[in-house]
């Protein structure tokens, strides 16, 4: 598999907050921007089903909804 290399700029916010992920996750800006990815092409699957993505709390093993993300799979 090849790779390919895109130039992105970002505003000062975005490179901060992606500052932030990489180190508080102790990974390269790069690897962050891949999970980003990741999570949209999760987010565009989804959305071809008819889903939605939402944030969820575990309460001993119980699951609860306590979020919606909107706005990522927009088209």
């Amino acid at each position: 598999m090849s790779k390919s290399r895109i130039s992105v700029t970002l505003t000062p916010e975005i490179d901060e907050m992606l500052e932030q992920v990489s180190r508080s996750q102790n990974i390269s800006k790069s690897h962050a921007i891949r999970r980003a990815f990741a999570l949209l092409q999760i987010a565009e699957e989804e959305r071809q089903k008819g889903r939605e993505l939402g944030i969820i709390k575990d309460e001993g093993g119980s699951l609860k909804a306590v979020g919606k993300i909107v706005g990522i799979n927009r088209g």
